[in-house]
């Protein structure tokens, strides 16, 4: 115990260094003026089962007075309390104290007159610690007459506000929905010092689990709108608290505890914004919340349902143990609900490793979830998926996704409802929308403001926009710069009715410098056969053919004089795309070669029935070919068969092909036999370092999922779609494939949206200590580490690393203890 609250201390120490970046509507971890505790439990019954405690700091050099609030899991406020802190300094709440004991933190008055008399508190009395107890565990409470603050029975729950205070006050009743808690400007109780910041924590000491992460900073400087207390308190805009955003999404994993070094389960911490709660009579169901859901996606991307709805997420705090029954995935909350589209909420994930031995480890990692809109509900951080691929009516117009919404152009578009089709004139420039605005290049795209109509001189050249710069091609053009490319120019330059990447299907991307007119597009009947493009003249096999002249096997003649026309009913026809009709001579029912054996597969000369030739090849003509006194099929090893079309493979060659250092079979490790014809086997069997991570081939090198793995790169960055969903890694292979979101970096081991891999070969910064992974990260200890953290950080998962300190701090430290250790020595040599 005494480890754990040196550290939860150390924390707050710290706390100096903390992140003093704020931006109002974010959700960040800085100062702020109120803190969230988003959810705590507290078994009540014994001193082994879990506990809760927090840390609150004050960033500020003057003393400043923190009002605490505890709510049950319903949302209804129970019990407030005062603590005043030095500046910069820190005060701990241990929950089980004050539930068990009755035992208030340790806080004096200090030089805040208002708090003399309050601070210190005295124990809690044996009625008052039993109501409070039983407020937050579903039973009837003396300190609400009689009536409830929770249904859940068992151990204490619910969640915790920290908010700056201008006074202190004896009350334990008054709490942010108390008349004069707030005020415009911070002049009620409550003040807008954006100063506190802290950390909280869950403890089970009979299992030996700690994990916890940074208190949710929730900062002053909203002056209208939605705010933070706005429904909880009833008090609107008031007490000037920016609201939480309201969509969050997470990866999950629940990979059976039988596969070694995975994670094999993914709980969550829940809290909906529960409006205004009030106690309610035993034996009925608390303040429902309406709505919300979960919707839960499966590795490869696609929506599987639904996991959670308004009963499973109902309440104002909940802990799920697992979150459905998908392998691995990401998972979706909406806390928006009918006729309050803007609720907030907080979703937190905390991930359970399984160890080598097969059971569930002792250590648990705390994983934020990532918003993705902020307060106002605008786009924030990246999601993993674009809105016309989610599983989400983004719209609301009942239609969900491509192809099922028109608004989508395809399923990478980022918007369902883009600017150029939403019915309004965005840019107030008195255009609405394609083709009335000209500064739509089609109905798909999703801003009506480009560089070129936005009204700036954007490349400094002193003429501004179109046509006054002559840079600009058109006011759709999204560059004012010279030489624009054609597929980017907002210019229809082949006059086909499409405008640029990715509508008009003949520019591969951005950059590509011409909207080229293919023939089977450009409006005119290039083969003078009466039928014009596609898909009219059947000559164009798609829009992007060149030729509307069909191929021989597609053409409705019998070209050969066989009898059969066009594929698939000639034989000599491979496709509708193959231009030659004449059977290959390994189908033609001919003895070309005159072997007596017709055709394959019976004539050996014949490697397939698309072969144009019997003629007997090198491992069938009765020659030695490559002169080491053996002939042919089976007598020569370099052929593989009579068939073979060498009978000196690079692995029976002589020569060291790969440049390994290893000639031939059996010396190369990758000839398989003497006829392979490639030196060059897998990356993860070859003995070479070859992405220069210090690790080389399978098991040792983290990337190899196995001996015959082509690549030692990892799957983000390797070339290759390692999940088969159209997509590759982190920045995308050309105009083959488009990136694929579930590569969070080009170290991401994984294509798959997952969490699965140990955390010192995931391909990612899980300590933000700025290295990632084996053998790079020194708290790994080996690839299958599954914790980042080294010995001078946070242990468990606490989700911050220690952050570094600046000389004069670190000065300050070394001086502070060399202080202690020598008060220590004097009291010892007095005693």
């Amino acid at each position: 115990m005494m480890k754990l609250k040196s550290l939860i201390a150390g924390l707050s120490l710290l706390g100096m260094f903390y992140n003093a970046h704020a931006a109002i509507g974010s959700l960040d971890t800085v100062p702020a003026a109120t803190l969230l505790a988003p959810y705590f439990e507290v078994d009540t019954s014994t001193t082994n089962g879990l506990r809760s405690q927090f840390t609150v700091s004050n960033a500020s050099n003057t003393e400043q007075v923190a009002r605490v609030t505890l709510w049950s899991d319903r949302g209804v406020p129970v019990f407030g309390f005062d603590i005043r802190l030095d500046g910069n300094g820190t005060v701990e709440v241990n929950l089980r104290d004050l539930l068990v004991n009755g035992t208030l933190p340790a806080s004096t008055a200090g030089g805040v007159g208002s708090c003399t008399g309050v601070l210190p508190y005295a124990a809690l009395s044996a009625t008052t610690t039993l109501g409070l107890r039983n407020a937050l565990s579903g039973q009837a409470s003396s300190l609400l007459g009689g009536q409830c603050a929770s249904d859940t029975q068992g151990s204490a729950r619910g969640f915790v506000t920290i908010d700056a205070a201008n006074t202190c006050t004896a009350s334990n009743t008054v709490f942010p929905t108390s008349v004069g808690y707030f005020a415009d400007g911070g002049l009620g109780l409550a003040s807008n010092n954006n100063v506190l910041f802290g950390e909280y924590a869950f403890i089970n000491s009979g299992s030996g689990n700690a994990y916890g992460d940074a208190l949710v900073s929730i900062e002053a400087g909203v002056a209208s709108g939605d705010t933070f207390y706005g429904l909880m308190a009833g008090n609107g805009a008031a007490n000037n608290r920016e609201p939480l955003p309201n969509m969050y999404s997470a990866r999950i994993s629940n990979i059976p505890g039988t596969v070694p070094n995975s994670i094999n389960r993914t709980a969550a911490i829940v809290w909906r914004d529960p409006g205004l709660a009030a106690p309610f009579a035993c034996g009925t169901s608390g303040p429902q919340i309406p709505d919300g859901i979960g919707t839960i996606f499966d590795h490869e991307e696609q929506p599987t349902g639904t996991f959670v709805n308004a009963n499973t997420l109902s309440r104002a705090t909940q802990y799920l143990a697992q979150i459905g029954s998908v392998v691995s995935g990401n998972v979706v909350y909406d806390f928006r609900t009918t006729g309050i589209p803007k609720r907030q909420g907080f979703a937190s994930h905390i991930a359970y490793t399984n160890g080598f031995d097969g059971g569930n480890s002792a250590e648990a990692s705390m994983y934020p979830a990532t918003a993705f809109d902020d307060s106002a509900g605008s786009p924030g951080a990246i999601f993993p998926f674009g809105a016309c691929s989610d599983g989400l009516d983004n719209d609301g117009d009942g239609l969900v996704d491509f192809p099922a919404d028109a608004g989508c152009f395809n399923a990478n578009s980022n918007s369902e409802n883009p600017a150029c089709s939403d019915g309004l004139d965005n840019d107030l420039d008195g255009q609405t929308d394609f083709p009335a605005d000209t500064s739509c290049a089609s109905r798909f795209q999703e801003f009506e403001v480009t560089e070129c109509s936005d009204g700036f001189d954007n490349d400094g050249n002193m003429f501004t926009d179109f046509p006054a710069d002559p840079n600009c091609r058109t006011a759709a053009d999204n560059s004012e710069f010279t030489n624009n490319n054609q597929c980017s120019d907002g210019f229809d330059n082949n006059a086909n009715g499409l405008i640029d990447f990715p509508f008009d299907p003949l520019c591969n991307f951005p950059g590509d410098p011409t909207e080229s007119s293919a023939a089977c597009l450009d409006g005119f009947d290039n083969d003078t056969d009466g039928l014009v493009d596609f898909p009219a003249d059947p000559g164009c096999t798609s829009v992007t053919d060149f030729s509307e002249t069909a191929e021989a096997c597609s053409d409705g003649l019998d070209n050969d004089s066989d009898g059969q026309t066009d594929f698939p009913n000639d034989r000599g026809c491979t496709s509708p795309n193959d231009n030659n009709e004449i059977n290959p001579a390994c189908i033609d029912g001919i003895d070309n070669d005159g072997d007596s054996l017709i055709d394959f597969p019976n004539d050996p000369g014949c490697s397939s029935s698309t072969d144009d030739a019997e003629n007997f090849g090198p491992c069938d003509d009765g020659f030695d070919n490559d002169g080491d006194m053996l002939i042919d099929f089976p007598a020569d090893p370099g052929c593989a068969s009579a068939a073979s079309t060498t009978e000196r493979p690079q692995c029976n060659d002589t020569f060291d092909n790969d440049f390994d250092g290893l000639i031939d079979f059996p010396n190369d490790p990758q000839c398989a036999s003497a006829s392979q014809n490639s030196e060059e086997g897998q990356q993860c069997n070859d003995g070479i370092d070859n992405d220069g991570d210090g690790l080389t081939d399978f098991p040792a090198s983290p990337n190899c999922a196995s001996a015959t793995d082509p690549s030692e790169q990892p799957e983000c960055s390797d070339g290759i779609d390692n999940d088969n969903d159209g997509l590759a890694d982190f920045t995308g292979v050309g105009i083959v494939f488009p990136a694929d979101p579930g590569c969070s970096s080009a170290t991401d081991g994984s294509e798959f949206a997952s969490a699965t891999l140990a955390a010192c070969s995931d391909g990612q910064d899980n300590d933000g200590d700025g290295f990632i992974d084996y053998p790079a990260d020194p708290g790994c200890g080996g690839a299958g580490d599954t914790n980042e953290f080294a010995a001078n950080q946070v242990n468990g998962g606490l989700g911050h690393p220690i952050p570094a300190a600046s000389p004069i701090s670190l000065l300050v430290l070394v001086l502070s203890l060399m202080g202690i250790a020598g008060l220590a020595l004097y009291r010892r040599q007095s005693a």
